[in-house]
């Protein structure tokens, strides 16, 4: 593991009393249900926690280079509005470590994504999750359990080479499964894809304050640590547009 995700987790941990930190990625995935992280827009959100009742999660890695990732971003609203449908909550997810705020948030306008997109700007849900491909999908049942993740359909036989029919609904199925509160038939099916790289090679040694540390700060700071709150040290230069979830947990 390296300094910048071991700082990462640990201020995690410290804020949010999360202990599950292991470097199994199943008992890692169990912490995302009720997580504070930060979309593009710097809103706090809460997957899986709204409204004081728990719901299932669906996180789609993507990924603004990957053709394959540009390829199934147009159909993730789809994905979304059947998402809603059932009771549950479609995520987008960016974790890059070079990638910039400015191209993320172009990236998601330029296909009009309608659903929320985690910036994950320190790699922490990427370390819980621990993808391969981009695009990969997890879905994590209310318990934190996460009973799919893989490939979203079988559209793709290999890179580059398209199936001219789509048999296979992977996500579809699972989606409707845990909605139902049952497994899906199937839990694991090989995503195909780019590869995703992770945080162990292109990482700076030392962390950046604001590309790092202030999202897990917003996240589980601000909405008491601001002006005219209980604790304030909330500067006027960082974002005002975001909301507590702390009345939504469980």
């Amino acid at each position: 593991m390296n300094k910048l995700s071991v700082i990462a987790l640990l201020l995690t941990i410290f804020l949010t009393g999360n202990v599950t930190a292991t470097e199994n990625a199943q008992d890692n995935a169990t912490s995302v249900i009720g997580t504070r992280v930060v979309d593009l827009d710097g809103r706090i959100l809460c997957p899986g926690i709204n409204d004081g009742e728990l719901k299932p999660v669906v996180i789609v890695l993507l990924d603004i280079g990957c053709p394959i990732a540009r390829r199934y971003s147009p159909e993730l609203n789809e994905y979304s509005q059947r998402a809603d449908e059932l009771g549950v909550e479609l995520y987008g997810l960016l974790s890059d470590p070079v990638l910039s705020l400015s191209d993320a948030i172009e990236f998601r306008d330029s296909f009009e994504l309608e659903f929320p997109v985690i910036w994950d700007s320190n790699g922490d849900l990427a370390l819980r999750l621990a993808p391969t491909k981009f695009p990969e999908c997890f879905v994590i049942a209310p318990s934190g359990e996460v009973v799919y993740r893989g490939r979203i359909d079988n559209r793709f036989e290999a890179p580059g080479k398209l199936r001219q029919n789509v048999t296979a609904h992977e996500l579809r199925d699972a989606m409707t499964a845990v909605a139902e509160g049952r497994l899906p038939e199937v839990s694991y099916e090989p995503p195909v894809g780019c590869i995703f790289e992770g945080w162990t090679d292109s990482i700076p040694d030392e962390p950046d304050f604001n590309r790092h540390i202030a999202p897990i700060i917003y996240a589980n700071c601000t909405s008491c640590h601001r002006d005219g709150e209980v604790a304030p040290f909330y500067s006027s230069e960082l974002r005002t547009n975001q909301t507590s979830c702390a009345d939504d947990r469980i």
